[in-house]
């Protein structure tokens, strides 16, 4: 697939042109509690998952961009990643300023972190990627959106601003979640030994780069 047809729609400019030498292929997930991962061209070899360096609050949870850490470990991929992806942030009503504002922040951290390290980006919104991977909320099973809408009726939904877009973003989430699963089974998914259940940060992130994988790999 030609770069410009996965580019957005002139929002952005076409990036570093080709891929470099490097055997390895990257997906971002950008957000505060998001991750990397890093693959390499063979099925379900996934050499390494690395979090968004950040600082935490006394509860141990992120709160704010580790510049520097981005930055580094940016730099720790030159000549080994041959092209990543990233997810193209948009801002939503139900974030709120904060929250946007800070989705927006660390889109740009990465995006500037990438290219001074010189490695070869694309991005995509979140719709271009995950229907390329059958993981719109669409592709949920019969009922399983409907079940997260019962009881949303228009006036409803009128005093529950974002509930709708809240549950179509669950659903993908599950499903970013199964796809990876069945696309890497073995392959530790969970945030840590403490979860149950696998972590759609660290999901999103290897499905990323499985869709670079495939959509880069010999170009």
């Amino acid at each position: 697939m030609d770069h410009l047809d996965l580019a957005c729609s002139g929002f952005d400019a076409p990036t570093l042109a080709a891929p470099v030498q490097g055997v390895e292929f990257l997906g971002i997930d950008s957000g505060l509690s998001g991750y990397t991962a890093r693959i390499q061209p063979g099925l379900n070899s996934v050499v390494s998952f690395d979090p968004t360096p950040a600082f935490r609050n006394a509860k141990g949870r992120p709160n704010a961009y580790d510049e520097r850490g981005v930055f580094e470990l940016a730099l720790s991929w030159r000549g080994k990643v041959t092209f990543a992806l990233l997810e193209r942030q948009m801002a939503f009503r139900d974030n709120g300023h904060q929250g946007n504002f800070t989705t927006g922040f660390g889109y740009g951290l990465w995006r500037m972190a990438l290219r001074s390290a010189g490695i070869p980006f694309d991005v995509l919104l979140a719709q271009q990627w995950k229907r390329q991977l059958g993981i719109l909320p669409e592709s949920a099973k019969p009922g399983e959106l409907k079940k997260l809408l019962e009881g949303l009726d228009e006036k409803a939904a009128k005093k529950k601003k974002g509930e709708r877009s809240r549950a179509r973003r669950k659903v993908s989430k599950n499903l970013a979640e199964r796809k990876a699963g069945e696309l890497f089974p073995g392959v530790e998914l969970r945030r840590n030994s403490r979860c149950k259940v696998a972590d759609d940060n660290k999901c999103e992130a290897l499905l990323m780069a499985e869709l670079a994988r495939r959509l880069y790999a010999g170009r």
